[in-house]
């Protein structure tokens, strides 16, 4: 929403060239994973966004700022933020509300997280439900079933499978976050299987009824009461939880 073009890209680019770790012998003497080269830095004037900046670390970090106090940066992190807490469309209002102390506090992402507190708890804020994401889905079955009997590589695979490996997502604006990018129908199947899988390790759940009631409360529905009662084990009971709409949407 700021208007930036391609050519605001490559001037940002160019400005923060010489940007480096330090490694080997520099990475020995150096207190900090960062370094600046200035043999590496392309000299002369850059343009970002209208803004003229010069040669130098200083006015690389300059840019850094003045982007980060931009009113567009505070509307697309209040967005994102509001997406993954509220909803796939959050309200506008409580959009702006963790926006605007953005901006109040010059980016102090502690208050902005209080302000999203207040937007989640004020009555003219409706939450939407929340599909969750494979990693979420995951550690909502840990503190469901208590600790697992999985070893964490087999954790991390099944995330691979998910499609949501830690640090591997597909571009730099991270994992999607709307319900439609990982409710498909091969993404519900995994996550089926996988249920299953888990369901099978727990050997310590005497009456899956109760743990439904204990995990969902209130949310818990007849038709998910019934099937949970009605399934042909122990494990298939687990897995009905595990994969009922109610402990899939958060």
């Amino acid at each position: 929403g700021s208007g930036y073009s391609q050519r605001d890209v490559t001037e940002l680019a160019r400005l923060i060239t010489g940007w480096a770790i330090p490694l080997g012998r520099q990475a020995q003497a150096s207190d900090t994973p960062f370094a600046f080269m200035p043999a590496r830095h392309e000299p002369g004037t850059k343009t970002i966004l209208g803004q003229p900046y010069h040669t130098g670390l200083q006015e690389g970090e300059r840019a850094l700022r003045d982007l980060a106090h931009r009113p567009e940066t505070a509307k697309f992190l209040a967005t994102k933020l509001c997406r993954h807490f509220i909803a796939d469309n959050p309200p506008r209002l409580a959009v702006d509300h963790v926006a605007q102390r953005f901006l109040k506090t010059g980016g102090d992402l502690r208050q902005t997280t209080q302000a999203l507190i207040e937007a989640v708890a004020s009555p003219s804020v409706q939450l939407g439900p929340k599909y969750r994401q494979p990693i979420d889905h995951m550690a909502a079955t840990i503190r469901a079933l208590g600790p697992l009997q999985v070893q964490p590589k087999t954790l991390l695979q099944a995330l691979v499978r998910f499609g949501q490996a830690p640090l591997f997502a597909d571009s730099p604006a991270g994992f999607p976050d709307q319900t439609s990018d990982w409710a498909a129908p091969d993404a519900i199947m995994r996550r089926l299987e996988w249920s299953g899988i888990i369901a099978r390790r727990q050997r310590n759940i005497p009456n899956p009824g109760e743990l439904a009631h204990s995990v969902l409360d209130d949310n818990l529905s007849r038709s998910t009461q019934d099937a949970i009662a009605g399934a042909e084990s122990g494990d298939q009971a687990i897995t009905l939880l595990l994969v009922s709409p109610e402990f899939m949407w958060k």
